[in-house]
């Protein structure tokens, strides 16, 4: 049962055999330092390390709704503005305590209480799932940024009747998206560039 399980996470986690078509020396995986069952644990814990960051933007939304609520607002702008904090701030807790998939991959990978080789294999399916993943959501969201920058710009240069500030401030905001989104295509992340390392080190295509 044991061994079934660990195929099956396999094929969820990666499907790389049929995706990515990788051919190589599954023996090479427990030479790795440190090895992929390892990198998976440091996943999970920099996932849980990192979460507050994550929220950061929420709890400055959220400190955003406060200093407007706290202005000469009559009734039902301030019940407006205290339903948004409200929001912000659940959904700001539930991420902050929830599990994330590198959390859920580890507990996951460590029930199935595997060794040697077949847990390398293991842990690898998940990294290299986690490394296409990465790709494909930093992918999509720098097409995002740049398409928006360029919206900001077009449709400020669109809009004659706006003024001549307010344009201003679009016609930044537009190069800082377009910026970021550029960026963000040419930039790949950590988990990326530790996968093409380690496919180098075990021989695959």
């Amino acid at each position: 049962m044991k061994h079934f399980l660990s195929w099956v996470l396999i094929v969820l986690f990666g499907c790389h055999s049929a995706l990515f078509a990788l051919a190589f020396d599954k023996t090479k995986l427990m030479a790795l330092d440190p090895p992929c069952s390892q990198r998976v644990e440091c996943q999970s814990n920099a996932f849980q390390n990192d979460r507050l960051w994550a929220n950061l933007g929420l709890g400055l939304a959220l400190l955003g709704v406060i200093w407007n609520n706290s202005g000469d607002l009559n009734a039902d702008a301030k019940l407006g503005n205290l339903t948004q904090g409200f929001t912000l701030l659940s959904t700001g807790a539930i991420l902050y305590s929830a599990d994330g998939d590198p959390v859920v991959q580890n507990d996951t990978l460590q029930q199935l209480d595997l060794s040697g080789t077949e847990e390398e294999v293991v842990a690898y399916s998940i990294l290299k799932y986690n490394a296409a993943r990465n790709q494909v959501n930093r992918i999509n969201s720098g097409r995002i940024l740049v398409l928006t920058g360029l919206g900001y710009a077009l449709l400020s240069l669109l809009a004659t009747t706006a003024s001549h500030s307010y344009k201003d401030v679009m016609y930044i905001s537009a190069v800082v998206f377009f910026a970021q989104g550029v960026w963000l295509l040419n930039n790949p992340g950590q988990n990326e560039k530790d996968m093409v390392k380690i496919d180098m080190q075990v021989g695959a295509n």
